[in-house]
């Protein structure tokens, strides 16, 4: 599935396909699926974590994230050698204002795994950790990552939207994918259908109705994609074992 496909299937699922020509159609559509992938980004599935492994220097105190976090699943590892996976600890999470009193502070901490090994906060934009405690070794982050998002604005005449990352246009016909697109497709669809009756299309009894349909069809979506993420982390754990 791709942007092109989506953008037709929400016009067949909103009665709009004899309109699909029609600029006022085809803004509203494509706002509301460019929502729908911002919206759901941030839904934890089997198919949009990673991993990073970030090495610490005592000369720093900040570390860039990776331009496509979102969000911490998990516990901050602290580890002091990657070769040892017996060896990690949790870092302790703080906001940023309490260890930014702390730049430039050398903060004790032990290698015992039963107390505080340090502390760490992730800055209000995502973009940084902060890390007080450990000044050598390596931290281990599992995150949520978007994987492409449609972006918008408005030039002072028309909507213009960009491909994900990138300031080149997209348009209704666009064949990009990435994998929401295409394992969470049902969740993006029913979301952006829900966006348009609640808003572009709505204000009756009977589009609220509507929305009603495609907010329980998004939930169902959503639940199959949790289903699927318990299962896939099962395996792996069963794998470990074999």
């Amino acid at each position: 599935m791709d942007v092109q496909t989506a953008y037709r299937h929400i016009l067949t699922l909103t009665h709009k396909e004899t309109a699909s020509t029609d600029q006022a159609v085809q803004d509203s559509v494509m706002r509301a699926l460019a929502e729908s992938m911002k919206f759901n980004r941030g839904q934890l599935t089997h198919f949009n974590n990673k991993s990073v492994v970030i090495e610490l220097d005592e000369s720093h105190f900040g570390y860039e994230l990776p331009s496509d976090y979102i969000g911490l699943i998990g516990d901050v590892m602290y580890c002091a050698s990657l070769t040892d996976n017996t060896a990690q600890y949790p870092l302790i999470q703080q906001d940023s204002d309490w260890l930014n009193q702390l730049r430039g502070v050398d903060v004790s901490y032990t290698t015992d795994p039963k107390r505080d090994v340090g502390a760490y906060a992730i800055d209000d934009r995502g973009e940084r950790i902060y890390v007080a405690g450990p000044s050598t070794g390596f931290i281990k982050i599992r995150y949520i990552a978007d994987l492409g998002t449609i972006t918008y604005k408005h030039d002072g005449t028309n909507w213009v939207f960009y491909h994900p990352f990138t300031e080149t246009a997209i348009t209704t016909s666009s064949t990009y994918t990435n994998l929401w697109l295409k394992d969470g497709y049902d969740a993006i669809v029913h979301r952006a259908c829900y966006y348009l009756f609640t808003r572009d299309m709505g204000g009756t009894e009977a589009t609220n109705n509507k929305a009603l349909v495609h907010l329980t069809q998004w939930d169902d979506a959503m639940k199959h994609l949790t289903r699927e993420t318990t299962k896939k982390k099962s395996l792996r754990r069963i794998r470990m074992w074999i």
